[in-house]
This record gives structure tokens, C-alpha cells and sequence, in this order.
């Protein structure tokens, strides 16, 4: 969205004709952006029920979102003249002071930058451009009040640092330039400087590539270099946790709560692990906790559903699945969670609508296998038999899904067919009595000598 805006600039005020263009030839160069990106507006707008659907910093007062939008652009800028280290995650830290260190560096960029805008105007117009480039492409993410949990992140320099490589591009050559053959050594002091930036950057891209083997190495180098970083060490602790080692995942999340004690996702896993443990009166506490820290995240309401289900609740089981589906819409888990809920309350028409808004979010096994069951109980055999074919085309093995479909095509007598599905059931099940007994019955019925 910050296209049209420099298209609009650029035209108006920057490009060498500007004084003796019309208007009407400048709207229409640009005027196509702003459609396209008004078009992108109305559609998040309607796909997401708003720009920014859910806002994790709320609680953010005005004063304190300029203060640190401010120290932002001081990070942004550090990290355009050296980007070391590479980490997947910052942690972010509220600025409250105009005396903290990022929010000096960051007034000092902001005042230098308007400095050369006013004193470039009349001079070189295409570096100021690329400055304004910078400016506008960052400023949708120095509003930390539109930003997820990760506030800061290298990412977000993509767009801005084109217009820093115009810049010094531009610096070089002008440099280089400036030197002529009695001032010889100002061309090798260009050359030998740029080469050493690229060594040193190509050497810590390389040292970099060496950790993306797996999740848990990157994740493993960002915590030594931030290990406060409470929000990365939580999902650590739930692939430590998926992989089996529970007494590992446990310490990840203590620590994160040792560093931040008001970390909603670790009090969120925390809760879910004594939830899978059978510890139920242990559990309630840190998830009631998490909801109240965080009223926007989803994941603690479908964790206190899985209790409240324990606990034979039905009636609030539903309603926090419900909540979690409010919050997070398009989250094709917490879909999938409201779907069985409503699968195993004998409301299978509710289910089927939790499935499809899953599927058509993220493709999936769970999703469509919730739906081939939806439309099973619903006695509509073709879209349930649809529905295992896509669960089978995503995973060859999923025994549930073979099992599906052999009772569909014995049912509709496609007996070779369904023949052949009860044994892909068998190949990962062998004692799926179900069907082995089908089996033996087809090939029974097969053997029969044909009726006079």
C-alpha cells in the first residue's frame, strides 16, 4: 500500500517533468495503483472483518506508540548499516522514555533525514526519493499497535533497503567521481571498503545458512542471542513438546515465565500440558491467566474447551470453542476443534460448516476428514467420499480414510474398488477387524459360483 503513495510523490514532486505535466497525465500514471490498492483494502477488509482483526497492543497508550515507533526507526536504521546478528525473532520492549538509547537514535535519523530532504530538494531529487522510499515503506510498521507478537523483524527492511542501496549507490559514485587521477587513492579507499562489506556480509550469510537445518536450531541460536525472547522459547517448548520431551518442553516454558511472567503463550502451553498430563485442577489457573492477559489470543480458549470436555462439561466446552472461533477465524485448529465438538453433540450440519471454512483456509487431513465424517452422518455419500479422497491424496497411509472410502464403494457396489481399499486400510492397521472381516466377505461373495 505504500506503492501508490510514492507513485503519487514521485509524480507530483519529483519526477523530472513534473512542473510541465498536467495533472490528468499524472493521476494517470498512477491512479491505477491507488484502484488496485483500494480493491486489496475492501477485500482484507472482508476477509479478516478489518485491517488489523485482532490488536495485541492495545494497551498501548498514544504517547508510549510514538515513543517506540521512534525507537523502531532507530533499530530499522542500526540494522540497515549492519544486520548482524540474524535471528528469526526480537523480543519487543516498550519504550516509555524519550531518554531511552533507541528513541535518541531514532530522533536523530528522523531529524537527519528531514535535514537532507530539505537541504537535497533543489538539488539531487532522485536521492531524496529514495530517502522517502524508505520513510514510506517502513512507516506501516514503526504503528506498533497494527503489529502481531513480532513487532521488529529483519523482513520488514526488504522494501526499505532499496531505497537505501540507491542511496549508497548514490554516495559511491559520487565519491568516486570526485576523485580524479591525482586523487587516486580515494578510488581505492571506495573499492577495498566495499569489498570488505562484502566479505563480512557474505561471511555471516554463510555462518547464517548452517543453522536452517531445523526448527529447533534456529530457534536454539535466536535464544542465545536473545534469550529473554519469551514468545520464540514458547513455541520451542511445543516442538520440544510434539517430539516427545515433555520434561524439556516444561523448562522452556518456566523460563519464559521466569523472564516475563505475564507470557500468555506460555502460560497458554503450560495450561495444555497438564491438560495432556491429567493434572486438570493444575491446568485452569495459567489458562484463566493467559485469557486475561491476552483476551484476543484463540489457542487458551480451545484449551480450556479440551477441560472443560474432560470434565464433562458440554455446555462450556462449546462456549470457549465458540470464543475461539470469534477470535481467530481462519485458525483452521480451532475450526477443526469446533467441528468435532459439534460432530460429537450430533449436530453434524454445524460441524460441516466449521470443516469447510478449515479447508478453505489451509487444506488439511484433519479438516477434511472431519468433513467426509460430517457428510457421512448426513447421508450424503459423494461428498463424503470426495472429502477421504482429498485426506488420501494428502496423506497415502491414513488407514481412517481408506476405511472411509471402502465402506462407500461396498455400500454404492464397487466391490473391486472397495476390495482394494480394505487393504490399504490393513497395510497400517492389520487388525482393524472391520476390515478384515469385509475383506474376507468380498472374497467370499467373489468365489461364489454365479446363481442359475
Amino acid at each position: 500500500m505504500t506503492l501508490p503513495a510514492a507513485a503519487m510523490v514521485y509524480e507530483h514532486f519529483l519526477r523530472a517533468d513534473c512542473q510541465e505535466t498536467t495533472w490528468r497525465k499524472k493521476l494517470s500514471r498512477y491512479a491505477g495503483f491507488w484502484i488496485i490498492g483500494l480493491l486489496y483494502i475492501a477485500a482484507r477488509g472482508a476477509a479478516l472483518g478489518g485491517l488489523v482483526p485482532v490488536g495485541l497492543h492495545a494497551d498501548m497508550g498514544a504517547f508510549q506508540t510514538v515513543v517506540t515507533g521512534v525507537a523502531l526507526a532507530g533499530k530499522y536504521a542500526a540494522r540497515l548499516a549492519w544486520p548482524a546478528p540474524l535471528v528469526a525473532f526480537y523480543p519487543f520492549h516498550k519504550s516509555t522514555s524519550l531518554l531511552d538509547s533507541w528513541v535518541l537514535l531514532g530522533t536523530t535519523v528522523i531529524v537527519t533525514a528531514g535535514a537532507f530532504v530539505v537541504f537535497e530538494w533543489k538539488r539531487t531529487r532522485i536521492y531524496v526519493f529514495a530517502l522517502l522510499w524508505m520513510l514510506l515503506t517502513i512507516a506501516p510498521v514503526l504503528n506498533v499497535r497494527w503489529m502481531s507478537a513480532i513487532v521488529f523483524a529483519e523482513r520488514y527492511l526488504y522494501l526499505p533497503s532499496v531505497g537505501f542501496s540507491w542511496l549508497a549507490a548514490g554516495g559511491t559514485l559520487w565519491w568516486w567521481r570526485k576523485a580524479d587521477d591525482r586523487v587516486w587513492n580515494r578510488r581505492w579507499v571506495v573499492g577495498g571498503a566495499v569489498g570488505i562489506v562484502a566479505l563480512l556480509a557474505a561471511g555471516e550469510t554463510m555462518a547464517r545458512n548452517r543453522d536452517w537445518k531445523e526448527d529447533g536450531v534456529v530457534a536454539g541460536r535466536t535464544l542465545e542471542a536473545y534469550p529473554e525472547a519469551s514468545y520464540l522459547r514458547s513455541n520451542n517448548g511445543m516442538g520440544l513438546w510434539q517430539i516427545g520431551n515433555h520434561a524439556e518442553a516444561l523448562r522452556q516454558w518456566q523460563i519464559a515465565l521466569a523472564y516475563n511472567p505475564d507470557t500468555p503463550e506460555a502460560l497458554a502451553d503450560i495450561g495444555f500440558a497438564m491438560i495432556e498430563e491429567k493434572k486438570y485442577s493444575e491446568a485452569m489457573p495459567p489458562l484463566q491467566k493467559a485469557i486475561a492477559l491476552s483476551p484476543q489470543f484463540a489457542m487458551p480458549h480451545v484449551y480450556l474447551a479440551r477441560l472443560y470436555a474432560a470434565l464433562g462439561d458440554k455446555a462450556q466446552t462449546g462456549t470457549e470453542l465458540r470464543r475461539a472461533a470469534e477470535l481467530s477465524p481462519m485458525s483452521p485448529p480451532v475450526r477443526n476443534a469446533l467441528g468435532r465438538f459439534y460432530l460429537q453433540t450430533g449436530r453434524p450440519r454445524e460441524a460441516q460448516a466449521e470443516f469447510l471454512a478449515s479447508v478453505a483456509a489451509e487444506s488439511s487431513e484433519d479438516g477434511w476428514s472431519g468433513l467426509a465424517e460430517a457428510y457421512t452422518l448426513q447421508d450424503v455419500p459423494e461428498k463424503a467420499e470426495e472429502a477421504w479422497q482429498q485426506v488420501v491424496a494428502l496423506d497415502p497411509f491414513d488407514s481412517h480414510a481408506h476405511l472411509g472410502l471402502a465402506r462407500i464403494y461396498r455400500a454404492t457396489g464397487r466391490s473391486a474398488k472397495a476390495e482394494k481399499e480394505f487393504e490399504s486400510c490393513l497395510f497400517t492397521d492389520p487388525r482393524n477387524t472391520e476390515a478384515l472381516t469385509a475383506l474376507r466377505e468380498l472374497r467370499l461373495q467373489a468365489d461364489l459360483p454365479p446363481s442359475p
